[in-house]
């Protein structure tokens, strides 16, 4: 019964989001400052009691917390090779990488497949490597943090690194359970501050009932607004730089580029 009535609230609740779309469109969807920064703390409040006591101390808690939207610092402009490296590393497009076959473990293996396909793999996005990377650094933190403790020597540095690899490695994996990584046929994401709502619409749809508020718009039309998928992203900030920041102005052309 709690979860009928839930989604029959939500139902309501996503379709004001997606009136909220169409009047305002934010520049780019993502999780944001706020939305990083919640999963980092989060995450660190509920590390198990066996993780090393210094990971679980207020102050790593908050530091892990401020890293969680560090790699979004890293995208201004004012450094266009940072920007250019380490975009792809926030997502993978599984559309486009589905037909190359199951994923290789290895960074480069994948990227020498995607140049074989005749592809780019900042296309595709590299968000899994960039993930098990820092993931490695971390491992490698706490193993020399071990080696040291049991050492009786002293390992504040190597805490500061494991924090550091901890909060970094936060964004990734928040990035990785955005919605909008799911494949265009599984999901509906409607924004709203900054945060993804993931919608399963047909499932809402039989929850709701035929009264099921519908948008005046195709479904496939309604996907490409609110999926919020790398690709287009790109192509609404570079349509919005020519058509400014009015709906009206930029949704024919992102309906018909899309």
């Amino acid at each position: 019964m709690f979860q009928k009535s839930f989604r029959k609230a939500l139902s309501l609740f996503v379709f004001i989001l997606i009136a909220s779309t169409f009047l305002e469109a934010p520049s780019a969807f993502a999780w944001g400052n706020e939305g990083h920064r919640i999963i980092n703390h989060l995450a660190a409040l509920n590390m198990p009691q066996d993780a090393p006591s210094f990971l679980r101390w207020a102050g790593a808690i908050s530091e892990i917390e401020y890293l969680g939207p560090e790699p979004d610092r890293w995208r201004s402009l004012a450094e266009p090779e940072l920007v250019a490296v380490q975009a792809p590393e926030h997502f993978i497009d599984l559309e486009l990488a589905d037909p190359l076959g199951p994923l290789p473990h290895r960074r480069f293996d994948f990227e020498a497949s995607v140049f074989a396909s005749g592809q780019r793999p900042e296309k595709i996005g590299l968000q899994p490597w960039q993930a098990t990377e820092v993931w490695e650094r971390l491992k490698a933190a706490l193993r020399e943090y071990r080696h040291l403790s049991e050492a009786h020597q002293d390992t504040h540095d190597v805490e500061q690194a494991a924090i550091f690899y901890a909060g970094w490695l936060g964004h990734y994996v928040g990035d990785a359970a955005q919605p909008r990584q799911l494949p265009r046929d599984l999901r509906y994401v409607c924004i709203e501050g900054g945060v993804d709502w993931a919608v399963d619409y047909e499932g809402l749809i039989a929850a709701s009932g035929p009264s099921f508020p519908r948008p005046e718009i195709s479904e496939r039309d309604l996907l490409t607004i609110l999926s919020g998928r790398e690709r287009t992203v790109r192509l609404l900030d570079e349509i919005r730089t020519e058509t400014g920041d009015d709906p009206a102005a930029w949704l024919p052309r992102l309906l018909e580029r899309a």
